[in-house]
């Protein structure tokens, strides 16, 4: 899938989080203005609506020309396709399914593409972010062994997950793939990953540690905070949370390399705590990865170690030829290289884009070749 940097339509988009709306417009994949942020309102569906069409009316108010759509990341459960939201914890007015992409069309005439966060981060990614900064540090390495696929993981109000294969994102028979928010939590096995993976999920293993009601417990960036500067026991109980954090998250990330084989992407408010739960995170992973190397993208040696992974070089029985193979493949785990919203708003202008220019395929259909930028 590629972003077409020279095509000059404009694309409305949105990156709607548990907490807030970001609205701004892209043209050649770049966003054209500075982004308008609003409150969710997600328990009062009558003001979260006015309130999307409020953001994006401001949006098209700055515009040159008029936008040829609209496409843009909601949180799931959703029927994508159909343009239905489904029943969301985190935006509980919307529970009993809304069909959110008619609502918009028939406000401003427009085609509406909605798509999963999670997805759409990855999409970006794929396309401007971590995955063509590996391929264009590998550029001595053939094609074969060059890395194609992608996983990415949003952390934040929720948790989501998303996959993009040889630049096709992957959404599944119900474009419900990758939703690793109701995965099994390994430590709390009655409980859903996405318990443990959020904002709540952070804050509930500092209230555990510090014995406190789980509603007077920081928030995640405040957590940080006092990892580093608080009091003795403050900064024990922090690490210890983050700790349980990065645990839980290793489990999930073992799964989806086990099962996937691919590098994996973290993006989402809490992308920003990396440097506190990665090492636990990573430490469980590799527990659990003995078939290869895990490589932290986010230091220098992570990063060399997976662009300059080893290869064994063996000789044809019975010839003088030799051939060259990745004797412990490599795998990374890095952080946004784009920011997530920007992530998003590449994956949903380029979703777009391919819709419009593929007439009924979903997004998920799509087969288009995806060239490093």
């Amino acid at each position: 899938m590629n972003v077409r940097r020279e095509d000059s339509r404009i694309v409305l988009t949105l990156d709607a989080g548990g907490s807030s709306f970001r609205f701004t417009a892209l043209q050649g994949g770049r966003p054209m203005i500075e982004p308008l942020h609003y409150p969710t309102y997600g328990e009062d569906l009558e003001k979260s609506l006015a309130t999307i069409r409020q953001g994006f009316e401001a949006i098209t108010a700055h515009l040159p020309s008029s936008p040829v759509a609209m496409s843009f990341a909601f949180p799931g459960p959703a029927s994508y396709e159909d343009g239905v939201i489904g029943d969301l914890a985190n935006l509980p007015g919307y529970r009993g399914g809304v069909a959110l992409g008619a609502f918009l069309e028939d406000a401003f005439g427009l085609p509406v593409i909605i798509g999963n966060d999670a997805d759409l981060f990855t999409l970006g990614e794929s396309l401007g972010g971590i995955l063509p900064a590996l391929q264009r540090a590998m550029t001595d390495r053939s094609a074969r062994s060059m890395p194609k696929n992608l996983f990415g993981m949003t952390l934040g109000t929720g948790c989501g997950g998303g996959l993009v294969i040889r630049g096709r994102l992957h959404g599944g028979e119900n474009g419900q793939a990758s939703e690793i928010w109701h995965m099994q939590d390994h430590h709390q096995t009655d409980h859903v990953i996405e318990e443990s993976l959020s904002i709540r999920g952070i804050r509930k293993f500092f209230a555990e540690y510090a014995q406190i009601p789980i509603h007077e417990a920081p928030m995640p960036a405040d957590i940080s905070r006092l990892a580093e500067f608080g009091s003795e026991d403050q900064q024990a109980w922090a690490r210890q949370a983050w700790h349980s954090f990065g645990t839980s998250l290793g489990d999930v990330m073992a799964d989806v390399m086990a099962l996937l084989d691919t590098s994996i992407v973290i993006g989402g408010g809490l992308s920003g705590a990396y440097p506190w739960f990665a090492p636990a995170a990573l430490t469980r992973l590799r527990s659990r990865s003995q078939a290869r190397t895990v490589c932290d993208l986010e230091t220098i040696d992570g990063w060399n170690g997976f662009v300059d992974s080893p290869r064994t070089t063996v000789a044809v029985p019975g010839g003088s030829r030799e051939v060259s193979y990745a004797s412990r493949p490599a795998l990374g785990v890095g952080r946004t290289r784009m920011g997530t919203s920007q992530a998003i708003w590449l994956g949903a202008y380029a979703m777009a884009l391919d819709t419009l220019d593929h007439g009924d395929l979903h997004p998920h259909d799509l087969l288009t070749a995806q060239p490093p930028l």
